[in-house]
């Protein structure tokens, strides 16, 4: 077969990280791109999926208002 080195492992989990990072990165990307106006049609043209992939990949997160929100309506 081949033989096993201890950072094969490693080189493994680095990767498998490495994949979560750009996932996160990427949605990061789409909220932004969305912020500025531009609509999941058009970010799916660009990432070579549909629309409704972009949807269901990246949900729209509601908007929280930051201001009301530490307010708890104490008298």
């Amino acid at each position: 077969m081949g033989r096993r080195a201890s950072d094969d492992l490693y080189a493994l989990r680095s990767l498998s990280d490495a994949v979560d990072n750009a996932r996160h990165i990427l949605g990061l990307a789409v909220d932004g791109c969305r912020a500025r106006g531009y609509s999941d049609a058009e970010i799916a043209k660009v990432l070579g999926i549909t629309r409704q992939a972009v949807w269901k990949r990246w949900p729209r997160q509601p908007l929280v208002d930051t201001e009301s929100a530490g307010k708890g309506g104490a008298l």
